[in-house]
């Protein structure tokens, strides 16, 4: 390897970035990556390598206090069984990079208007810019022949127009080899991985003049951009190797309502490779979070999946009947009879009890498993429907004997029903009967 090669691409660089006028620490920002990963499988003779070679770069200006504007860049990768392959990467600058780093795993704030609204707000709520109370002076360059600034609101009420280059550049490949001497498993293996990112952005600067008492203010901001790729393989036999490749690019707003969409932040922290420990940390992440929102029961319905597919799917196989048989026993542990009133709503004006606990009404499936689908699935649209008529109670009649009929009364049994929800949740999610029939299914897919 030349050592020299990378010393002259910098000085190349960076004269070419000060005679186009733009000075990379000083009125803009540079933000780099380079990664190279491979991985090589072979059964003659028995080898396994793997390799990751990883760069990156920022040169951007240190204001007062030692402030900088934000960026952020990430790589990830795996090689479970060295047949799942899978790598990752991001790389955001402005609000983008705020948004990214401030959710990381969270999910998706707000809703599609509310996001759009906060961007276009002056201060948004993942805003990147920094406001100084000193005027940041950039030297002169080469003995003062060169002259850089910030980009700002010139007295004339114009600005002048600056460039942004963002670019990447990718490349990826997998060669799987079968000979047909090693069984389902294949000869050879050999996936490699090429990523490369750069953005350079300048800089701009907005006043705001001495007034009142308060000093002038200097307000630094650089754009936002945003790349993401995420690709895995998953390599089950000459019929069933899967590869996928999901890339995304983005600058300005597009970039900031992509960076606080969950599902492309997932790109810094979840293989794509298809694994069960992967869907099972999903799905543990889903039973913490999936229950904040009482009209949503994602794990609960995914459960009623996994269920069916133990029970009537793979009803051939001893091990999925086992655990078919040790969730049918839980369910003995579970109540049998409703022991709450459940409510909807007949109509759109009307109120009514559909259960009264004292007539011991038996929940629907008693001996087995979906006895606790059931019960929750009834407490959960008894606690929407008390919701929604204690949102408008002036709209709605009650009807039945001895049904709510007051703000006070109402708001009294959601309370009364959202704990009795809260404690089944909170024993599925911790009965290891349960889990370990998730493990079970979830493991399926690696085989």
């Amino acid at each position: 390897m030349n050592h020299k090669t990378p010393i002259a691409l910098g000085i190349v660089t960076s004269v070419t970035l000060l005679l186009s006028g733009c000075a990379v620490g000083y009125d803009s920002t540079m933000l780099v990556t380079k990664t190279n990963a491979g991985l090589e499988f072979s059964t003659t003779p028995p080898t396994a390598a793997l390799s990751v070679n990883r760069t990156e770069g920022v040169v951007t200006p240190q204001f007062q206090d030692g402030e900088v504007l934000p960026a952020m860049a990430s790589f990830k990768g795996s090689a479970k069984n060295l047949f799942s392959p899978a790598a990752g990467s991001t790389f955001a600058t402005g609000d983008a990079a705020v948004a990214m780093s401030a959710l990381f795993a969270d999910p998706t704030p707000g809703t599609p208007t509310s996001r759009v609204e906060d961007i276009q707000r002056d201060d948004p709520d993942f805003d990147s810019s920094r406001t100084l109370t000193y005027k940041p002076i950039i030297p002169g360059l080469f003995f003062g022949l060169l002259k850089t600034e910030f980009q700002k609101n010139e007295v004339d009420n114009t600005v002048k127009v600056r460039p942004v280059f963002f670019a990447t550049e990718t490349s990826l490949g997998v060669k799987v080899s079968w000979s047909g001497l090693t069984a389902t498993l294949p000869d050879s293996v050999n996936a490699g991985y090429n990523r490369k990112e750069i953005g350079i952005l300048p800089i701009s600067m907005t006043q705001t003049a001495a007034s009142g008492g308060a000093q002038a203010s200097y307000k630094m901001k650089q754009a936002s951009l945003l790349a993401t790729l995420d690709t895995g393989s998953k390599i089950a036999g000459v019929q069933t190797t899967d590869a996928k490749s999901v890339q995304f690019f983005a600058v300005g707003d597009s970039a900031n309502l992509l960076s606080q969409q969950e599902y492309i932040r997932k790109a810094m922290f979840q293989s794509m490779g298809g694994a069960a420990e992967d869907a099972l940390e999903q799905f543990e992440a889903n039973t913490e979070k999936g229950f904040d929102n009482i009209g949503t029961a994602p794990v609960v319905h995914a459960l009623k999946d996994i269920y069916t597919v133990l029970s009537v799917n793979l009803k051939d196989s001893k091990d999925a009947q086992a655990q078919v048989e040790a969730l049918d026993d839980l369910a003995n542990h579970y109540p049998r009879v409703y022991d709450f009133d459940a409510y909807e709503l007949s109509g759109p004006t009307t109120l009514s009890k559909v259960v009264h606990k004292q007539t011991g009404k038996v929940v629907r499936n008693p001996d087995s498993f979906n006895r606790i689908i059931n019960y929750e699935s009834s407490l959960r649209s008894s606690i929407q429907s008390l919701k929604t008529s204690l949102a408008a109670p002036s709209t709605y009649t009650y009807s039945g004997s001895a049904v709510l009929n007051s703000k006070a009364a109402l708001e009294a049994e959601v309370l009364k029903q959202e704990k009795l929800h809260a404690d089944i949740i909170a024993r599925i999610k911790s009965d290891p009967s349960i889990n370990a029939a998730v493990r079970h299914y979830l493991s399926l897919f690696m085989k």
